[in-house]
């Protein structure tokens, strides 16, 4: 079972932020707060930024960070939209245009 957490910048006042248990790529991007991107204009895809690093993350020693992006304006602008907690291997890796 895969897990994202909502992105939410610093500057937006918010007490708390979308966590959604997923089992699959389908049930992913039926989130809600997922979905919406999607009916944007300039949407161009989802990907996913595979970040390595060394040392622990989250306290379970990962290797790697996933981030949820979003890519608007065929992928000439992006942003990080959720933390997942495995990778999702079905979407395309980001990288910057």
């Amino acid at each position: 079972m895969n897990s994202i957490t909502q992105q939410i910048p610093g500057l937006v006042d918010c007490k708390t932020r979308g966590f959604v248990k997923f089992a699959s790529l389908q049930s992913l991007l039926k989130i809600p707060w997922i979905t919406i991107y999607t009916e944007m204009d300039r949407f161009h895809r989802f990907s996913i930024a595979r970040i390595p690093h060394s040392g622990v993350l989250h306290g379970i020693g990962e290797t790697c960070q996933f981030e949820l992006m979003l890519e608007l304006d065929k992928g000439k602008e992006y942003y990080v939209i959720g933390y997942l907690k495995n990778d999702v291997p079905e979407l395309p890796a980001w990288s910057p245009k």
